[in-house]
């Protein structure tokens, strides 16, 4: 017969045995949070990069109307975005797109990250954006960037001249 050394008392998880197995819900846990993290960013990279070619469109609209770009340096994160806006509100878009973010960026991990810009001589234009996620084979000193141009050179950012 065998006998069971454990009373009734006695039976259940030890402290070692439940202290192992919360470690291992924090660590998976830790995990997914980590995926829905770079899921999200990547999410708000792909809305940028669809809003700057819905601006290239009412772009492209305002220059077969006007036979020019609207001339200028326009940055999404101050005045002069409002002043761009204008060009395009309400004839070609109802609304020109800020970043998803409000222009807030991404703290630490993307600092200028949803900021557009838009320059123009009235023949060539830039418009671009910086990304999130370093998945863009153009970058400079800020991180990543998506750019879109018409007769203008992709390498540049800040100027199409």
């Amino acid at each position: 017969m065998i006998t069971n050394r454990y009373t009734a008392k006695e039976q259940g998880f030890t402290l070692i045995e439940l202290l192992v197995v919360i470690a291992i819900i924090g660590l998976l846990s830790a995990v997914i949070v980590a995926s829905l993290n770079a899921a999200r960013l990547k999410a708000d990279d792909t809305q940028r990069i669809s809003e700057l070619h819905q601006i290239r469109k009412a772009l492209e609209i305002y220059y077969d109307t006007n036979r020019s770009y609207p001339t200028g340096s326009f940055d999404s994160r101050n005045s002069s975005w409002k002043t761009f806006s204008n060009y395009l509100v309400p004839a070609y878009m109802p609304k020109v797109p800020v970043d998803p973010k409000n222009g807030g960026g991404e703290g630490a991990i993307c600092g200028n990250c949803g900021e557009y810009f838009y320059s123009s001589n009235g023949q060539k234009l830039i418009i671009s954006t910086y990304l999130a996620i370093n998945n863009s084979p153009t970058s400079n000193q800020y991180g990543p960037y998506y750019s879109i141009t018409a007769n203008c050179a992709p390498t540049s950012f800040w100027t199409c001249n």
